[in-house]
Parts: structure tokens; C-alpha cells; sequence
């Protein structure tokens, strides 16, 4: 059993189920959910080639069923 989720992480989760977005690698609270391994990112590669300082968050196997589990 895990944690229970916060009304901010459910709502995040929620976000991140109905589609992935894009934010910092700085962003507290996906921090916090991926640490948990309820999200995942992946880093975004601009057209030129370099890196973006933002990554692509999506929600997990482990965040969908812990969001099934709380709602």
C-alpha cells in the first residue's frame, strides 16, 4: 500500500492520464509523483537538435492504478 495521494497529485495524475504535457524538470510535484514511479518523463528534442529544459511527462502503470485505487 502506498502513500495516500494529495488532492494537487490526484488532480495531476488526472491531467497526465487524459494526455501527457510538457513541463520543467524543475516542477516540485511531478518530481515528487516520478520518485514514486507514478509518472514518467522523457526529454524533448527541439527541431535543431539541442535539448529543451522541458520533458515530456506521462502517467505510468503504477499511477494509473493508484489513481483507481484513491478515486
Amino acid at each position: 500500500m502506498m502513500r495516500p495521494l494529495s488532492r494537487a497529485e490526484r488532480e495531476q495524475l488526472l491531467r497526465l492520464r487524459r494526455q501527457p504535457h510538457e513541463a520543467s524538470w524543475l516542477n516540485p510535484g511531478l518530481n515528487r509523483l516520478r520518485r514514486d514511479g507514478l509518472v514518467a518523463s522523457a526529454p524533448l528534442i527541439r527541431p535543431s537538435g539541442a535539448m529543451s529544459k522541458y520533458r515530456e511527462w506521462s502517467i505510468t502503470d503504477a499511477g494509473r492504478q493508484a489513481l483507481k485505487e484513491q478515486l
